[in-house]
């Protein structure tokens, strides 16, 4: 090793050892201005649902809440006749609902039909707080629903809802 390469890393080392001793000065955010900021998610969140209110199940995911339903392809029963319809949905709790301009309604199987899972599609269904039930029809007057990952995790603690903005319910 040369001289001149010696003295460069003399220096180096002098540098990283003088920046290692200074002082360092961290602010953290404090707890008063946190709790502000969560409690006043669920205020903006129902402000933003009033001005802007949102499909109550949609096909793709938006900056609401909502629940990750699989989509299924079934037969149901026609209401008012002894026929059967073609429906896409989903299934919660073992109950099955088809989906028509973002509303979905509880539908009965037809007896002996098989329903199918169209593979790698999902509904997504918007999200009542704090009941953490879903909200099948929009028009629904007593509905807070969170408007992003971060507002229901500051609200709901431990849940960790990731950051695509939904939320599986088993």
């Amino acid at each position: 090793m040369s001289a001149d390469d010696k003295s460069r890393n003399e220096g180096r080392r002098r540098l990283i050892k003088s920046a290692a001793a200074a002082p360092v000065v961290f602010t953290l955010p404090s707890g008063a201005a946190l709790a502000a900021a969560s409690s006043s998610c669920e205020a903006n969140s129902l402000e933003l649902f009033n001005t802007e209110r949102p499909l109550a199940v949609t096909a793709s995911s938006d900056k609401w809440v909502r629940a990750r339903l699989q989509a299924w392809k079934f037969k149901a029963v026609k209401v008012g006749s002894n026929g059967s319809e073609n429906v896409d949905g989903f299934k919660y709790n073992e109950v099955y609902y088809k989906v028509s301009d973002g509303r979905a309604e509880e539908v009965a199987l037809k007896p002996g039909s098989k329903p199918a899972v169209y593979p790698r599609q999902y509904y997504y269904v918007l999200i009542n707080y704090p009941g953490r039930t879903l909200i099948l029809d929009a028009s629904a007057t007593d509905v807070t629903p969170m408007a992003g990952a971060s507002c229901w995790n500051s609200l709901m603690p431990g849940d960790n809802l990731s950051g695509d903005n939904t939320i599986i319910i088993p």
